[in-house]
């Protein structure tokens, strides 16, 4: 009778082995996909750098920054007024925001999904500000804009500076 108890338990046993040794396979099959998803996350979350843009031009009210994108070619005057063209299409114009009596100092900008964000410096004869725009290029409107202190900008500046 011992000897039968012990048959069914050795039985009962291998197939609890075989039901879990299933459940693991099973579950490292499904989790697969996931580490590799994991693994070239990262690459999708990669830090990307501001590019500075020199000004082009004569004097401050003549200047202009010219830069491409992905698909898109810009041209921004001191003044703020700008002109986009996406490949071969026609240019299309917007404005930048830049306060009464500013112009263009410094400009840097970054691709972020299919945004544009634009950090770029404001100044007029007495003072200086600037504002952060993350920038929708297909429709040429601002998703959002935040105006920076002139003292922050400095601090930003320094920062972008010793970076590049």
């Amino acid at each position: 009778m011992t000897c039968r108890i012990r048959q069914e338990g050795r039985s009962l046993l291998k197939i609890l082995s075989s039901v879990l040794l299933t459940i693991l396979i099973t579950m490292a099959a499904a989790y697969g996909p996931i580490v590799q998803a994991q693994a070239t996350e990262p690459e999708a979350l990669k830090q990307k750098a501001f590019t500075r843009v020199e000004a082009q031009g004569m004097d401050k009210w003549r200047s202009f920054f010219v830069f491409s994108t992905s698909g898109y070619s810009y041209i921004i005057r001191a003044d703020g007024h700008s002109q986009s063209t996406a490949g071969n299409d026609r240019p299309r114009n917007f404005q930048l925001k830049l306060g009464l009596h500013g112009h263009l100092e410094r400009f840097y900008f970054v691709e972020h999904e299919a945004d544009l964000l634009m950090i770029y410096e404001v100044s007029d004869a007495r003072s200086g500000w600037g504002y952060v725009v993350r920038f929708d290029q297909k429709r040429l409107r601002p998703r959002w804009i935040k105006p920076v202190s002139g003292l922050t900008l400095a601090r930003l500046w320094l920062k972008l500076n010793t970076a590049i």
